[in-house]
């Protein structure tokens, strides 16, 4: 869970905070880069940039990943259409066509 890697200390992310998954580790950075102690940071005046900025950084970071992610699936994706297009036949349809003449028949009376 991505709450409990963000709030956990040190000591207990390394006992068993481990990420099952990108997504949980990219979103626990951005919580991380978000709160402080816990509680969402009230930065002080000299805090303000540095906060802002490393929560830019870490968000940029997941839509890094993410994007990444999203690509390779869309990818590996449009290669199995890809080769299920190439193996369709196309056949013709086999049934008997009728055809109509254009001429017209004249009768003499």
């Amino acid at each position: 869970d991505a709450g409990q890697l963000a709030t956990a200390s040190a000591a207990a992310a390394n006992n068993n905070g481990t990420a099952s998954t990108n997504a949980d580790l990219g979103s626990a950075v951005a919580l991380k880069a978000m709160t402080k102690g816990g509680k969402f940071t009230q930065p002080a005046d000299n805090e303000a940039g540095a906060i802002k900025a490393a929560a830019v950084s870490a968000v940029n970071k997941v839509l890094g990943i993410l994007d990444v992610i999203i690509r390779k699936t869309v990818s590996g994706n449009l290669g199995k259409i890809r080769e299920a297009v190439k193996g369709i036949k196309y056949s013709e349809s086999s049934g008997t066509e009728t055809s109509q003449s254009d001429t017209a028949q004249t009768t003499n009376k």
